[in-house]
């Protein structure tokens, strides 16, 4: 991971390059012109990509990871001020829940189309109000519902592969979260990461589901990496490293340093749909970012990201489409992690438009804004 930054720092370039020299109505054009052939040539380009690194990183390890590991000495009354009123909230908000999204219920549903994405949306709140503090206890909460969806796997059938590629990255979370903290709860936490990596595996088949739309396909890098990391095997690295590439490709920056996408990655180009897509789908894109910047497989400069973070949440706390073109509703706003983006935004703003768009029964934003540790 050594050449991680020159290759950003590159593709970065190129990003502003291709900003300054396309106008927007060039850029959305752009996005309909990839021929057959490109995409034939860019999806043997990565198939070669896996193949080679999977032999160059055989009997490698992952790198030790210290982040989100539970902290047995915790205690509240080390927090700051801040901090401690954020805590205090979010635990308010986790033992009375939304009641749309409340995870047990939609774990309860056993249904695809809700469980990869509001399930997996609340895990990561935990899961970085995990990193933030150390408390073990909200990783016991991840176990308790994951233990709601165990007990509905017996009639729960995913069908689409934008469902699948979220619903593997959430079993896959789940088990690379527990199984590094196996030593803090052998029993409960070993036995969580156990099943959830038997069950990805037997459910498909082994191989790490993904789709042509962007976020699915950022899920999807998720996905392997975490199965890398769990088991070290070099082909789901390979597979992780490869489709960041093509990821990467499907990125382009505006002048004032704002990155964007589009609905479906470069090879999906020619579909329908492939334009600038709303914060609706934006948001898990920019969560997986986040989430794989933190488990040390960098995606995009954060500095860059956040500022697009920033320019599609208003001050009042409705976001905008990414293209600031139009409003979302405030669900969208309080049903996302895009708190997960402020400790990359340097001037504060970002905490600052998400703790006044702070609702008492939403644990998102007081989950990320419990590792902000100044006022904001």
């Amino acid at each position: 991971m050594s050449d991680d930054g020159l290759l950003l720092d590159r593709i970065y370039v190129e990003w502003a390059a291709r900003g300054t020299a396309l106008s927007d109505a060039t850029k959305r054009a752009e996005s309909f012109t990839v021929a057959n052939a490109d995409l034939e040539r860019l999806l043997a380009e990565r198939d070669a990509t896996i193949k080679a690194l999977t032999e160059r990183l055989k009997n490698t390890a992952p790198a030790p990871r210290l982040a989100f590991t539970v902290n047995k000495a915790f205690t509240a009354n080390a927090l700051s001020v801040t901090q401690r009123g954020w805590y205090d909230r979010l635990w308010t908000a986790i033992r009375s829940p939304r009641v749309d999204p409340n995870p047990r219920i939609v774990a309860a549903t056993g249904a695809p189309d809700k469980v990869g994405w509001a399930v997996k949306d609340h895990i990561i709140a935990l899961l970085n109000a995990l990193d933030a503090t150390g408390n073990g206890q909200f990783l016991h909460e991840v176990v308790a519902i994951m233990e709601v969806l165990r007990a509905r796997l017996s009639t729960f059938t995913v069908i689409y592969d934008k469902d699948k590629a979220f619903v593997a990255s959430l079993y896959a979370l789940v088990a690379w979260a527990c199984h590094i903290n196996r030593d803090a709860d052998p029993v409960v936490f070993g036995g969580c990461a156990d099943f959830w990596l038997d069950h990805l595996l037997k459910a498909f088949g082994g191989n790490v589901p993904s789709d042509d739309l962007m976020h699915s396909y950022a899920a999807s890098i998720e996905t392997a990496w975490y199965l890398y990391l769990i088991t070290g095997d070099a082909k789901y690295r390979a597979n992780a490293e490869a489709n960041r590439s093509m990821f990467l490709g499907g990125l382009y920056a505006l002048t004032d340093g704002r990155l964007f996408w589009d609905h479906r990655p470069m090879f999906a180009r020619t579909k329908s749909d492939s334009g600038i897509q709303r914060v609706t789908y934006g948001r898990y894109t920019a969560q997986s970012v986040a989430m794989l910047h933190k488990t040390d497989l960098p995606m995009l400069p954060m500095e860059a990201g956040a500022k697009t973070v920033l320019g599609v949440v208003r001050t009042d706390g409705i976001a905008w489409t990414m293209d600031g073109a139009g409003d979302e509703v405030l669900s969208k706003l309080v049903g996302a992690n895009w708190g997960l983006w402020c400790a990359y935004e340097p001037t504060g703003e970002l905490a600052k438009r998400l703790a006044a768009a702070w609702t008492a029964n939403s644990v998102y934003i007081a989950a990320a804004l419990l590792s902000v540790k100044e006022n904001t």
